[in-house]
Protein backbone atom coordinates (compact mmCIF):
# COMPACT_ATOMS: atom_id res chain seq x y z
CA UNK A 1 0.00 0.00 0.00
CA UNK A 2 1.17 3.22 -0.60
CA UNK A 3 1.29 6.09 2.39
CA UNK A 4 -2.35 7.32 1.82
CA UNK A 5 -3.31 4.13 1.13
CA UNK A 6 -2.16 3.10 4.76
CA UNK A 7 -3.99 6.47 6.57
CA UNK A 8 -7.03 5.55 4.70
CA UNK A 9 -6.64 1.60 6.26
CA UNK A 10 -5.88 3.05 9.33
CA UNK A 11 -8.79 5.11 9.68
CA UNK A 12 -11.27 2.40 8.32
CA UNK A 13 -9.89 -0.35 10.64
CA UNK A 14 -10.36 2.90 13.44
CA UNK A 15 -14.03 2.94 12.25
CA UNK A 16 -14.69 -0.92 12.92
CA UNK A 17 -16.61 -1.03 9.18
CA UNK A 18 -15.72 -4.09 7.82
CA UNK A 19 -16.51 -3.49 4.38
CA UNK A 20 -14.43 -0.03 4.67
CA UNK A 21 -11.80 -2.27 5.42
CA UNK A 22 -11.85 -4.47 2.92
CA UNK A 23 -13.04 -1.79 -0.15
CA UNK A 24 -9.55 0.20 1.25
CA UNK A 25 -8.32 0.73 -2.61
CA UNK A 26 -11.27 2.35 -3.82
CA UNK A 27 -10.75 4.94 -1.32
CA UNK A 28 -8.67 6.47 -2.70
CA UNK A 29 -9.40 10.14 -4.22
CA UNK A 30 -7.83 8.93 -7.26
CA UNK A 31 -8.54 5.63 -8.11
CA UNK A 32 -5.69 5.25 -10.21
CA UNK A 33 -3.71 5.79 -7.79
CA UNK A 34 -4.89 2.85 -5.63
CA UNK A 35 -2.42 -0.07 -5.20
CA UNK A 36 -4.81 -2.39 -6.41
CA UNK A 37 -6.31 -0.52 -9.39
CA UNK A 38 -2.39 -0.07 -10.71
CA UNK A 39 -2.01 -4.01 -11.22
CA UNK A 40 -5.52 -4.65 -12.40
CA UNK A 41 -4.68 -2.27 -15.18
CA UNK A 42 -1.64 -4.11 -15.67
CA UNK A 43 -3.22 -7.43 -15.46
CA UNK A 44 -5.46 -6.37 -18.36
CA UNK A 45 -2.96 -4.78 -20.16
CA UNK A 46 -1.12 -7.51 -20.60
CA UNK A 47 -3.63 -9.54 -21.51
CA UNK A 48 -4.77 -7.19 -24.23
CA UNK A 49 -0.87 -7.17 -25.23
CA UNK A 50 -1.19 -11.15 -25.29
CA UNK A 51 -4.36 -11.54 -27.02
CA UNK A 52 -5.74 -12.74 -24.10
CA UNK A 53 -9.51 -12.21 -22.46
CA UNK A 54 -10.09 -10.71 -18.16
CA UNK A 55 -12.61 -11.75 -16.05
CA UNK A 56 -12.87 -9.44 -12.98
CA UNK A 57 -14.65 -10.98 -10.35
CA UNK A 58 -15.60 -9.23 -6.60
CA UNK A 59 -18.09 -9.68 -4.12
CA UNK A 60 -18.16 -5.87 -4.11
CA UNK A 61 -20.65 -4.16 -6.51
CA UNK A 62 -19.11 -0.71 -5.34
CA UNK A 63 -16.05 -2.73 -6.69
CA UNK A 64 -17.45 -3.82 -9.65
CA UNK A 65 -18.59 -0.28 -10.42
CA UNK A 66 -14.70 1.25 -10.21
CA UNK A 67 -13.83 -1.52 -12.24
CA UNK A 68 -15.77 -0.98 -15.11
CA UNK A 69 -15.53 2.99 -14.59
CA UNK A 70 -11.64 2.40 -14.38
CA UNK A 71 -11.34 0.36 -17.50
CA UNK A 72 -13.62 1.74 -19.25
CA UNK A 73 -14.98 0.86 -22.94
CA UNK A 74 -12.67 -2.28 -22.53
CA UNK A 75 -15.59 -3.67 -20.27
CA UNK A 76 -19.16 -5.30 -21.24
CA UNK A 77 -22.22 -4.81 -19.04
CA UNK A 78 -21.48 -6.05 -15.35
CA UNK A 79 -22.82 -9.01 -14.34
CA UNK A 80 -25.00 -8.90 -11.33
CA UNK A 81 -27.40 -10.74 -9.03
CA UNK A 82 -29.85 -8.63 -10.58
CA UNK A 83 -29.66 -9.69 -14.22
CA UNK A 84 -31.75 -12.47 -15.34
CA UNK A 85 -30.30 -15.45 -16.50
CA UNK A 86 -31.05 -14.57 -20.05
CA UNK A 87 -29.64 -11.28 -20.31
CA UNK A 88 -26.58 -12.88 -18.28
CA UNK A 89 -25.81 -15.13 -21.29
CA UNK A 90 -26.49 -12.56 -23.56
CA UNK A 91 -24.07 -10.68 -22.00
CA UNK A 92 -22.09 -13.73 -21.86
CA UNK A 93 -22.15 -14.39 -25.50
CA UNK A 94 -21.19 -10.98 -26.35
CA UNK A 95 -17.95 -11.31 -24.32
CA UNK A 96 -17.17 -14.26 -26.33
CA UNK A 97 -17.50 -12.41 -29.60
CA UNK A 98 -15.73 -9.17 -28.62
CA UNK A 99 -11.99 -8.86 -29.61
CA UNK A 100 -9.00 -9.34 -27.37
CA UNK A 101 -8.62 -7.23 -24.27
CA UNK A 102 -12.00 -7.20 -23.67
CA UNK A 103 -13.14 -7.57 -19.82
CA UNK A 104 -15.87 -9.13 -17.68
CA UNK A 105 -16.64 -8.30 -14.72
CA UNK A 106 -19.02 -10.05 -12.51
CA UNK A 107 -20.11 -10.44 -8.71
CA UNK A 108 -18.21 -13.42 -8.05
CA UNK A 109 -21.85 -15.37 -7.04
CA UNK A 110 -23.49 -14.13 -10.05
CA UNK A 111 -20.91 -15.16 -12.71
CA UNK A 112 -19.40 -18.13 -10.43
CA UNK A 113 -22.25 -20.53 -11.53
CA UNK A 114 -23.90 -22.02 -14.35
CA UNK A 115 -21.82 -20.05 -17.18
CA UNK A 116 -19.48 -20.69 -19.37
CA UNK A 117 -16.86 -18.17 -19.92
CA UNK A 118 -14.02 -20.02 -21.49
CA UNK A 119 -13.40 -17.04 -23.68
CA UNK A 120 -11.33 -15.54 -20.96
CA UNK A 121 -8.18 -17.17 -19.88
CA UNK A 122 -7.08 -14.56 -17.30
CA UNK A 123 -9.42 -14.58 -14.19
CA UNK A 124 -8.98 -11.77 -11.54
CA UNK A 125 -10.54 -12.15 -7.76
CA UNK A 126 -10.11 -8.59 -7.23
CA UNK A 127 -10.73 -8.85 -3.31
CA UNK A 128 -10.66 -12.26 -1.33
CA UNK A 129 -14.10 -13.88 -0.21
CA UNK A 130 -14.14 -16.03 2.96
CA UNK A 131 -15.38 -19.06 1.13
CA UNK A 132 -12.56 -20.51 -0.89
CA UNK A 133 -15.44 -23.18 -2.80
CA UNK A 134 -17.12 -20.05 -4.21
CA UNK A 135 -14.02 -18.01 -5.62
CA UNK A 136 -13.17 -21.29 -7.03
CA UNK A 137 -16.39 -21.76 -8.43
CA UNK A 138 -16.36 -18.74 -10.21
CA UNK A 139 -12.66 -19.46 -11.47
CA UNK A 140 -13.68 -22.72 -13.03
CA UNK A 141 -15.82 -20.60 -15.35
CA UNK A 142 -13.41 -20.27 -17.57
CA UNK A 143 -11.74 -24.19 -16.75
CA UNK A 144 -14.96 -25.72 -18.95
CA UNK A 145 -14.85 -28.27 -21.35
CA UNK A 146 -13.88 -25.82 -24.98
CA UNK A 147 -10.81 -23.74 -22.96
CA UNK A 148 -8.20 -24.27 -25.06
CA UNK A 149 -5.70 -21.98 -23.28
CA UNK A 150 -3.84 -22.13 -20.10
CA UNK A 151 -5.58 -19.96 -17.32
CA UNK A 152 -4.21 -17.52 -15.31
CA UNK A 153 -5.57 -17.04 -11.88
CA UNK A 154 -4.99 -13.29 -10.10
CA UNK A 155 -6.34 -12.91 -6.56
CA UNK A 156 -5.14 -9.59 -5.26
CA UNK A 157 -4.53 -9.12 -1.77
CA UNK A 158 -3.25 -6.16 -0.13
CA UNK A 159 -0.28 -6.95 1.94
CA UNK A 160 -0.65 -5.68 5.81
CA UNK A 161 -4.33 -5.73 5.47
CA UNK A 162 -7.26 -8.24 6.36
CA UNK A 163 -7.24 -10.12 3.01
CA UNK A 164 -4.26 -11.41 4.48
CA UNK A 165 -5.87 -12.62 7.20
CA UNK A 166 -9.03 -13.75 4.76
CA UNK A 167 -6.36 -15.53 2.86
CA UNK A 168 -4.96 -17.49 5.70
CA UNK A 169 -8.49 -18.08 7.54
CA UNK A 170 -8.98 -19.97 3.62
CA UNK A 171 -5.83 -22.05 4.05
CA UNK A 172 -6.80 -23.19 7.63
CA UNK A 173 -10.44 -24.48 5.93
CA UNK A 174 -8.60 -25.69 3.05
CA UNK A 175 -6.29 -27.69 5.52
CA UNK A 176 -9.07 -28.99 7.42
CA UNK A 177 -11.22 -29.97 4.42
CA UNK A 178 -8.36 -32.06 3.27
CA UNK A 179 -7.87 -33.81 7.06
CA UNK A 180 -11.38 -34.90 6.61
Amino acid sequence: MSQPEKDIYREAVASGNLMAIRQVSWQMPDVKQSSKAKRLLEICDSAKEEGRKVIVFSFFRNTLNKVHQLLGDRCLETITGDISPARRQEIVDAFNAAEAGAVLVSQVQAGGTGLNLTAADVVIHYDPWWNTAVENQASDRAHRIGQKNPVTVYRLIMKDTVEERILALQQDKAGMAEQI
